[in-house]
């Protein structure tokens, strides 16, 4: 969680600066967080939309959206930053804006798969530290000295961040689907019906993921 969360201590607090490095003044660096901030809008409500109409597409979306972030990053440090107003890094500034689609899904994700109150209580307090963490290793990332290298550390270090955000969802995944199976063929061999009168009843007596023998994981 704090992988996903690098790239918005860095872009949240050093946006407008990051864009003015490319040749944008002042005021042209404001403007152009815009294009960011509308297509983190879009992909948030988007994937949203997409996670309560489909089922087990929370994942796949996940890792969707974290191909534009890398190729955003690739695309700003790799790209010509000769003035004036180069559009090459600017593009590629705008494609991260995926991220925001990428949090909310990790969310939903990590608050999906726990059950009892207090598991719950302690993945959101995970959230938050992982929030927290992320937001102060981002601006660490970037080196004014390296400026004319396009701060290779920073796009360096957030694509590792998400790459790892890449293996750490297909991780949990396999870890997910494979205790379904366990479940359903231990409900198989047990000769467990489906009850929904007995779900729901469990479903109120505060039992964990691991207690509760009708609970499945989602992805």
């Amino acid at each position: 969680m704090a992988c996903r969360y690098t790239i918005n201590g860095a872009v949240a607090g050093f946006g407008p600066l990051i864009v003015s490095t490319f040749g944008y003044t002042p005021l042209e660096s404001i403007l152009l967080q815009f294009p960011l901030g509308t297509l983190c809008f879009i992909s948030i409500l988007v994937s949203g939309y997409l996670s309560t109409r489909f089922k087990n597409v929370m994942i796949p979306i996940l890792l969707l959206n974290t191909g534009p972030v890398i190729a955003g990053c690739i695309t700003i440090w790799k790209s010509s930053w000769e003035p004036p107003r180069p559009v090459g890094p600017v593009i590629g500034y705008t494609l991260i804006g995926t991220f925001g689609a990428v949090v909310s899904q990790i969310i939903v994700l990590g608050m999906s798969n726990v059950a009892g109150q207090t598991k719950k209580s302690i993945m959101a307090a995970a959230i938050f530290v992982a929030y927290c963490v992320g937001n102060i290793v981002g601006p660490q990332l970037i080196k004014s000295e390296t400026k004319a290298q396009h701060y290779p550390e920073l796009w360096t270090g957030l694509i590792i961040c998400y790459c790892i955000t890449v293996a750490a969802t297909l991780a949990l995944w396999f870890v997910m689907w494979k205790e379904n199976r366990t479940r359903d063929a231990h409900a198989q061999r047990a000769g467990q019906s489906y009850n929904d009168d007995e779900r729901d009843k469990l479903a109120f007596q505060d039992l964990t993921d691991k207690q509760n023998p009708y609970f499945r994981y989602v992805w």
